[in-house]
């Protein structure tokens, strides 16, 4: 009977080494997968990393494209400014000299007037 016991015992202690063994077998299964997973995830996060410095890489492109553009466009703006005030200084000047002969052909015509305007009464007249 005492053997029986032992039997059993024995039995019992191999059945709960059996289990802890398939447990631990269960782990590194487990553990197995873990380290794919990880894997996997390494790729894709060196991936997305890759993705990203293009993106970056790409984005400072543009936006010395966009800088070179705004440079361009802020020289266009001042050659047009400097162009309109030497257009508006130049009209200016147009201006004061046509003014400057109108003034001087009314005071020939106003002198033409008074010389012979009596003249002109007397043929007339």
């Amino acid at each position: 009977m005492e053997s029986h016991k032992r039997q059993y015992r024995e039995i019992a202690r191999l059945k709960e080494l059996e289990q802890k063994a398939a447990s631990d077998d269960e782990a590194v299964a487990c553990l197995d997968r873990l380290r794919e997973d990880a894997k996997a995830l390494q790729q894709r996060a060196d991936e997305a990393a890759a993705a990203r410095d293009d993106a970056l890489a790409k984005l400072e492109e543009s936006q010395r494209a966009l800088e070179a553009e705004r440079r361009k466009n802020d020289e266009a703006m001042k050659a047009k400014a400097e162009a309109e005030a030497a257009a508006v200084k130049a009209a200016d000047e147009a201006v004061k000299q046509f003014l400057a002969e109108g003034w001087r052909a009314d005071e020939r015509l106003s002198w033409c007037y008074m010389r012979w305007w009596p003249l002109s009464l007397k043929i007339g007249g």
